[in-house]
């Protein structure tokens, strides 16, 4: 029996894995011309560049340097990780509104008495919360972000809104007496305050929006 050259094979096989990775290159190539295409004007696409070095002043977009990707010839610019001074900043608003809230609740609990069994405190500050979040939304809906108005808006959000709203509010505590009712047999009353929080509460947020974007049409914003 005779057989083949084996080096003969060897070379044939070469030969197919050098077609192969060429194919490979040029349709990776093509692609990457396909989205630089998409890229807006004066961002680039890093290739084969090493991680950390940053892109230089053509990226103009934003003014601010980036950083490639490792992974070659489709690696893409990422801008550089802000400071975690804001952050902070605004955890630090969240918490301080989030304890204002919380005492707020806890002050109307303390006024506010139960009505047969039934914590109408909870109705209540979840209906208050959501008014106060539609006025909110609508209200501080002004400013572009880098500009004085549009930071101050967005520091109180992050303040009133997710801070005291948040830790005003408690729907946690709305699904435990809605189970706590229903487990007594007082399926009539469960569903009705579970449902009638929940009703209200989308009326009062559509009151509070009003009420904001009257407000913005009476300054003129």
């Amino acid at each position: 029996m005779t057989t083949g050259d084996p080096r003969a094979g060897g070379v044939a096989a070469r030969a197919i894995f050098g077609w192969a990775s060429g194919k490979a290159r040029a349709l990776a190539g093509a692609r990457t011309r396909r989205r630089q295409k998409k890229l807006p004007p004066g961002v680039v696409e890093m290739r084969g560049s090493v991680y950390g070095r940053t892109v230089d002043e053509r990226d103009g977009a934003t003014g601010r340097g980036a950083r490639s990707l490792p992974g070659g010839p489709t690696a893409r610019p990422v801008v550089a990780p802000r400071p975690p001074g804001p952050r902070l900043a605004a955890a630090a608003l969240v918490a301080a509104g989030g304890v204002v809230g919380v005492a707020g609740r806890e002050g109307v609990s303390l006024v506010v008495p139960e009505i047969e069994g039934v914590e109408v405190v909870v109705c209540l500050v979840n209906v208050v919360g959501a008014f106060l979040l539609g006025w909110l939304y609508q209200a501080l809906a002004r400013g572009a972000a880098g500009d004085p108005a549009g930071r101050r808006a967005a520091r109180l959000k992050l303040l009133l809104g997710t801070g005291f709203c948040g830790g005003f509010t408690t729907y946690s505590s709305l699904a435990t007496d809605t189970v706590l009712l229903l487990d007594r047999d007082r399926v009539a009353l469960g569903v009705a305050y579970a449902l009638g929080t929940v009703l209200v509460g989308a009326l009062a947020t559509v009151a509070g929006i009003a009420l904001g974007a009257r407000g913005r049409r009476g300054t003129g914003a």
